[in-house]
């Protein structure tokens, strides 16, 4: 069954600014990043940096450079492999902007890169001088494929499920009526890169428009998976400035469909402490912020969560409905990957969300 989002909320509750501005932003302190930043739904563009070779602060430098000529950044994702200083990657995101507009900061901590040399995959949400996408957006959660390990393999060949998790991926878009040629970017996450090469161009093959980011998530899996995530521009207008698709009322919605005329995107709260405790605080603080950025938790229709590891997974789903409506599950992706945040914290979340009106 497809909900509609919850009805509006007295405006005097709105942040005024948010009306007026074409980005709203708030400072944290480390590093002085953003806690959220709101932009014009139908403006938004979405692209990856190639990856470099060199120093880290140069791999950094090089992606924000290459990411900035496309209009102004208001979300930047950073897949950094499992060692890399990661405050040395947001200290170098931070310095190359100006502090009245600095973008969200997404750091996530990965197994493997494609080029064993690059230690960052910068991927970035950007506002166009042009209007890009006049019907809205819709996010498409991960669509999981996996097999056990294979002893007698010498290699972790992926393809054949990544095959399978873009088939499903289409399927979810063709069922909204998305053209293939109208998905705007597809994020696979991994078990192996040792066959990226194909995983791309299956993913290019199906998908001829969309950026790709292809990643091996952890450095040892306990299984072969693939799940492909992916962001698509609608042709009709929806009704709704907010639906989710959930038709078969699982733990998250398979599709988000947003025509409403801003959305947030938020920093990635890690948690304090790898228990409930830890968990219920991040979720606490990504509730706060999304209060102070003029929405709500009720109000985010893709929530990011990073796990550590397997147990941070189960701690994470078995808590997330205190605080959010199980009848009204966002579009989601949680994986296992390897950390988040600047400090590698053993699980981070982060919410795109629509603001109150």
């Amino acid at each position: 069954m497809n909900r509609p989002f919850p009805g509006t909320i007295d405006p005097m509750q709105v942040v005024t600014k948010l009306a007026v501005l074409a980005l709203t932003l708030v400072a944290t302190p480390l590093f002085g990043q953003a806690s959220f930043v709101t932009a014009e739904t139908a403006r938004l563009i979405f692209h990856a940096a190639p990856m470099s070779k060199g120093p880290l602060r140069q791999q950094v430098s090089d992606a924000v450079k290459h990411l900035k000529t496309f209009g102004q950044i208001v979300k930047l994702r950073a897949f950094v492999t499992s060692g890399t200083d990661l405050e040395a990657v947001s200290a170098t995101v931070s310095r190359m902007f100006p502090a009245q507009s600095r973008p969200v900061l997404n750091l996530v901590q990965i197994g493997r890169l494609p080029d064993p040399s690059a230690q960052v995959l910068m991927e970035a949400v950007s506002v166009s001088r042009n209007v890009e996408n006049p019907s809205g957006l819709v996010f498409l959660s991960g669509q999981l494929t996996q097999a056990p390990l294979d002893p007698s393999e010498t290699r972790m060949l992926v393809a054949p499920l990544a095959e399978k998790s873009i088939a499903g991926l289409k399927a979810v878009a063709d069922s909204l009526d998305v053209n293939p040629a109208d998905v705007l970017r597809v994020n696979c996450y991994t078990s192996s890169v040792e066959d990226y090469t194909q995983v791309q161009s299956l993913v290019n093959g199906t998908f001829s428009k969309a950026s790709i980011s292809v990643m091996q998530i952890q450095r040892t899996p306990v299984n072969r998976f693939v799940e492909c995530e992916g962001v698509a521009r609608l042709h009709d207008r929806p009704a709704d400035s907010v639906r989710l698709v959930n038709s078969t009322q699982a733990a998250f919605a398979q599709a988000a469909i947003v025509s409403a005329p801003r959305v947030i995107f938020t920093t990635t709260w890690p948690v304090p402490s790898n228990d409930d405790t830890g968990v219920r605080h991040a979720l606490s603080e990504l509730k706060r912020g999304l209060d102070a950025g003029g929405s709500s938790l009720d109000r985010a229709f893709y929530i990011y969560a990073y796990p550590g590891n397997a147990a941070m997974l189960e701690k994470y789903r078995g808590l997330r409905f205190e605080f959010l409506d199980r009848t009204r599950a966002p579009a989601s992706t949680n994986l296992v990957f390897e950390g988040a945040g600047a400090t590698g914290s053993a699980l981070g979340i982060d919410a795109i969300a629509v603001p109150l009106k």
